[in-house]
C-alpha cells in the first residue's frame, strides 16, 4: 500500500514539472 503513495508523488512531481 505504500508504493502507492510513493507512485502518487511521484506523478504529481512529474505533473508538476511538465
Amino acid at each position: 500500500m505504500y508504493n502507492i503513495v510513493v507512485i502518487s508523488m511521484i506523478v504529481c512531481y512529474t505533473i508538476k514539472v511538465k
